[in-house]
C-alpha cells in the first residue's frame, strides 16, 4: 500500500499529470461557465492559447490553434449578430433594438440567478421577449403586433445562445485535441 501511495505522489509530482489536471479544471469551468452564460468561451480559447505557446514543441499545432481562434470568433459574431441584428427591421429603430438588448441581458442574468445552466438561455429569451412587447406596445397600442415582435425577439435571442454553446462544446473539443492528443 506504501508503494502505491509513493507512486501516485510521484505522478502527481510529475510536471505532465499537473499540465493534464490543470487543462481539465481549465476545460470543465469553460464549458460551465459558457452554459451559465458568462466568458467560457473566453477561457477555452486562453486555455488552449496558454498550452500552445507555453509549451509550443508539445502543443502547438497551427491548424488546431487557427481552429480555435476561428469557432470563437464565429461563435461570438453568431450570438452577437443573431440576437441583436435578428430583430432590427424598418419599423424597429436602433434605440428600440438597444432597449430589447438591456431587456435581454437583464433576462439573462436574473434566468441564470434563479436556474443556472438554462435559465440563462431561457432569461434571456423570456426578457427579450417582455421588453419587444413592452416596446411595440408603446409604440403602437396594439396587442397583435406586440406578440409578433416579442416571438421574433425571443426567438433570435434563442438562437444566438443556441450557437454559443454549440461553440462552446466545439472548443472545447479543440481544446481537448489540441492539449490531450497532442502526439
Amino acid at each position: 500500500m506504501e508503494q502505491l501511495m509513493m507512486s501516485a505522489a510521484g505522478l502527481l509530482s510529475d510536471g505532465y499529470m499537473m499540465e493534464a489536471l490543470l487543462a481539465a479544471v481549465c476545460i470543465v469551468a469553460g464549458l460551465l461557465l459558457a452554459f451559465f452564460g458568462l466568458g467560457g468561451n473566453t477561457l477555452l480559447v486562453l486555455t488552449g492559447l496558454g498550452f500552445a505557446f507555453f509549451d509550443s514543441g508539445r502543443f502547438f499545432d497551427a491548424r488546431l490553434v487557427a481552429a480555435i481562434i476561428l469557432v470563437y470568433a464565429l461563435g461570438e459574431l453568431w450570438e452577437f449578430s443573431v440576437s441583436f441584428f435578428g430583430i432590427k427591421t424598418e419599423r424597429v429603430p436602433w434605440w428600440g433594438v438597444f432597449l430589447i438588448g438591456c431587456g435581454t441581458l437583464t433576462g439573462s442574468l436574473l434566468g441564470t440567478m434563479a436556474l443556472p445552466v438554462f435559465g440563462s438561455l431561457l432569461g434571456g429569451a423570456a426578457g427579450s421577449f417582455l421588453m419587444a412587447y413592452a416596446y411595440e406596445y408603446h409604440r403602437t397600442r396594439n396587442c397583435k403586433n406586440c406578440g409578433t415582435l416579442a416571438w421574433e425577439a425571443a426567438k433570435m435571442q434563442f438562437m444566438g445562445m443556441l450557437g454559443k454553446w454549440v461553440a462552446a462544446i466545439a472548443l472545447a473539443i479543440l481544446v481537448v485535441k489540441l492539449i490531450f492528443f497532442y502526439a
